[in-house]
């Protein structure tokens, strides 16, 4: 795996890159599918392989490599077969090997376990080892021993690799790899040696290469479980680790399995010299001696000269993954809230109060979510824009304190909110959601439950008042349909009234949501000149325009060149307006009490200067 920068990038349009740029890149993308169709995969329910797996697994799918003949016997011993297989306790996907013609007794098995699972030895969680995580019960009646360890999806032994392909086929082979294959699997046999342990006959294929380029040892534990009753003393059996790691990278530096026999030792080690460095030679030749070093010495002292090199390159790849994982990180903050969304949002549960989906927080909330995702052009057709939503979702991630104009769905409701009002209704509403799913459904009052209600408030300024209040249009100048809005006298100076009055109602603590009746909610935006946008309700049909300070990347969140007929409206506000297809009735808003006296406002004082409008 590398950086994961596709070539194809710059000859995107910018559309498309700003999708990608929020996500994976499409190399890792294809990376981690393939990873995750591998785990996925599992046998038909009828396949008679099923029944080789221990009671307590499922899922099952043959990990071993197409060329092995069923029931070959291995370095084991015993006839030996690998399956991918889910465990029906913990739900995780393991590597499970069946050894058959051998039940080993459970006291060895235990015994086994404790020392290549436990985390006091640290063997369990070495990068370079692949743990043994439990010793399943096989069948009653099943004469085998089963060990699981954890899966590495994509892992491939290196004799698979390069010793099974047709001639012609095999990948190419460098040096460098073959120092990767040395350093990783000799700081794994230190990490089993210091823990008194020994890796038993390590061989090619047990060496595994995962697809982000480490090798790993496979098999911990299982020939010293079948091995019980050997009385071999462990030092001996910790320099046959060494030397046959030697062993193992002399047959793939020279692409022989029989370099390392006792008649071709010195011709390989002489083949080896001539196509390889000085410090790979001196390495292979090392640990194939008698007796051969220990493993933390030929760390210390083979492997020295290579370790800058390899450390640079695992601080490249955490470089990548880390900008790989900044990314994912985004984009899962975006999924919480459009799943809290999608879950408060039109539920069709009858024991919700009706008055929670047409006004207060679901009121608002719908509003936002035509305004980001339901777009639309002049000729009526949707408008996908990549920028526009993430912006958008991310303001609303973040609280930004700007301010939006969000028209209702009614068509006679237009709401003012800033990103953090919104963000705590999504939260609130999803909160109220998750408490009536574990007892009663909470009452809601005026469309916003009580405790919202005053916390609210408090957010606001003003002490138990719903965020959200009805307001008359007065001072509003309705300009005629095809008129343009921008060279209207009459409407610059209700801007200008709305400026000022918007001012005053800052300055006095004013609230974040207004709600303006008896108006569209169609927002467009047009250039002004240096001045910022302009802001019309309604289009070319009638409406109101003001001037709106763009923000800071030149242009306002979701700002639209303006509609001057329906083609751009959401249906339901087009039927509203009489020039959409017929359709059943839209619910009218519940009504409502007069707002409070704390929050009377003039209605010119409900458009603030730093309102950014959207075109739903």
């Amino acid at each position: 795996m590398g950086h994961f920068a596709p070539a194809s990038l710059a000859q995107r349009s910018p559309r498309q890159r700003t999708w990608r740029g929020s996500f994976l890149p499409d190399d890792a993308e294809l990376h981690y599918h393939r990873l995750a169709a591998q785990v996925a995969r599992s046998l038909p329910g009828d396949d008679p392989r099923l029944r080789e797996l221990p009671s307590d697994y499922t899922e099952g799918y043959p990990l071993d490599a197409e060329s092995k003949p069923s029931g070959v016997t291995g370095s084991t011993g015993y006839p030996t077969r690998l399956f991918k297989a889910v465990s029906l306790r913990d739900g995780v996907a393991r590597a499970v090997r069946r050894v058959d013609g051998v039940r080993l007794p459970l006291d060895v098995l235990r015994a086994v376990l404790s020392r290549w699972g436990s985390p006091a030895h640290g063997v369990a969680s070495h990068p370079s080892i692949i743990a043994l995580r439990e010793c399943p019960s096989p069948s009653p009646g099943d004469r085998a021993t089963f060990f699981a360890h954890d899966l590495v999806p994509g892992a491939r032994s290196l004799a698979d690799i390069f010793f099974s392909e047709r001639p012609g086929e095999a990948p190419q082979l460098g040096e460098e790899l073959v120092w990767r294959v040395a350093a990783d699997a000799l700081l794994g046999i230190r990490a089993a040696h210091a823990a008194g342990l020994s890796l038993h006959g390590i061989t090619l294929e047990r060496l595994l290469l995962a697809p982000d380029g480490r090798c790993l040892i496979a098999g911990a534990g299982v020939l010293e479980a079948l091995d019980h009753e050997s009385d071999r003393p462990l030092p001996a059996l910790q320099e046959n680790d060494v030397s046959n790691l030697g062993a193992a990278l002399l047959q793939l530096a020279v692409r022989d399995t029989a370099a390392a026999q006792p008649g071709s030792l010195q011709a390989s080690l002489r083949a080896l010299s001539a196509k390889a460095t000085p410090q790979l030679t001196r390495l292979v030749g090392a640990l194939m001696a008698r007796p051969p070093p220990s493993a933390a010495a030929a760390v210390d002292e083979l492997l020295a000269p290579r370790l800058p090199a390899l450390y640079e390159g695992i601080l490249r790849r955490c470089e990548a993954l880390d900008s790989l994982v900044a990314a994912e990180a985004g984009s899962g903050r975006m999924l919480r809230l459009l799943v809290k969304l999608l879950h408060v949002l039109d539920r069709p549960e009858a024991d919700v109060d009706p008055a929670w989906g047409s006004g207060g927080d679901k009121l608002v909330l719908a509003a936002m979510r035509d305004a980001i995702f339901h777009q639309t052009d002049e000729s009526g057709r949707p408008r996908m824009d990549p920028s526009h939503v993430m912006e958008c979702l991310q303001r609303l991630d973040m609280g930004d304190p700007q301010r939006v104009l969000l028209p209702a769905r009614d068509g006679q409701t237009l709401l003012m909110a800033d990103w953090a009002t919104l963000r705590a209704s999504v939260h609130d509403s999803f909160g109220a959601l998750a408490k009536a799913a574990d007892g009663p459904v909470p009452p809601i009052y005026g469309g916003l439950r009580p405790g919202t209600q005053a916390a609210m408030g408090r957010r606001l300024g003003v002490a138990g008042a719903l965020p959200v209040e009805a307001l008359a249009p007065a001072g509003f100048h309705q300009a005629g349909a095809g008129q343009d809005p921008a060279g209207s006298a009459a409407a610059a100076a209700a801007a200008a009234a709305a400026a000022a009055a918007a001012a005053a109602a800052a300055a006095a603590g004013g609230h974040h949501m207004q709600v303006h009746p008896g108006m569209y909610g169609g927002v467009s935006g047009a250039p002004m000149g240096m001045g910022g946008y302009s802001a019309g309700f309604g289009g070319g049909y009638g409406g109101v325009t003001l001037p709106l300070p763009h923000g800071s990347d030149g242009r306002g969140v979701g700002m639209r060149p303006p509609m001057p007929t329906s083609a751009g409206m959401h249906p339901a506000h087009a039927r509203m307006m009489g020039r959409g297809p017929p359709s059943d009735p839209l619910p009218q808003p519940a009504p409502r009490g007069p707002p409070g006296p704390q929050l009377a406002r003039s209605a010119s004082a409900t458009l603030s200067k730093d309102a950014a409008p959207f075109v739903p």
